[in-house]
């Protein structure tokens, strides 16, 4: 089973301290964790612990973190989670289990970790470049974004790495024709 205190410190390495950039969509941000989206957090007085209560509360246990199998896969879902929320990082998961042939996140097993892993990064990167397409004022921050997906599943072993973008082609494909309508 994953382990939250692995996930969380893997996440931490890219979430610094206090900021309140303006083009940020989150607003005033300590540890990843905004204002916008935690109203009554004192963000700018939040240490790692608070910001640590917080990951776990809303965002690992949100996915279900405890009953993953897969520590990789966990912390792919959950870093995504702690960016985007638990719920798209969870439609994402949905999205490549189900071309995967997986139930779901928790019975990714050993034998397709390094396909899901690599998979659901790139469908992050997918993401995050169609938010900036939507959102033009966010373009500042898409190569950390991307770089930081990558961290996930950049040693991927060659046959994971084709299984990831032909999965990643698939779920692609398929939410094209749903918005063309056929």
């Amino acid at each position: 089973m994953a382990n939250f205190d692995l996930s969380v410190d893997k996440t931490l390495k890219f979430e610094g301290g206090y900021v309140n950039n303006p083009n940020d969509s989150g607003g005033e941000t300590n540890f990843g964790i905004s204002k916008r989206f935690h109203p009554n957090v004192d963000i700018a007085g939040l240490d790692v612990d608070g910001a640590k209560d917080i990951y776990k509360s809303e965002y690992w246990n949100a996915i279900n973190g405890d009953l993953i199998q897969s520590q990789k896969v966990a912390d792919s879902v959950f870093d995504m989670a702690v960016m985007s929320g638990a719920k798209r990082a969870l439609s994402l998961a949905k999205d490549v289990c189900a071309l995967m042939g997986v139930h779901d996140i928790n019975h990714v097993g050993e034998w397709n970790e390094a396909a899901f892993v690599h998979a659901y990064g790139l469908a992050r990167i997918k993401f995050f470049n169609d938010l900036v397409l939507k959102k033009p004022s966010q373009k500042e921050f898409i190569n950390g974004w991307i770089s930081r997906a990558k961290s996930f599943f950049r040693f991927a072993p060659a046959g994971a790495a084709v299984a990831g973008v032909a999965i990643l082609a698939t779920l692609i494909f398929l939410r094209t024709r749903k918005k063309v309508g056929q």
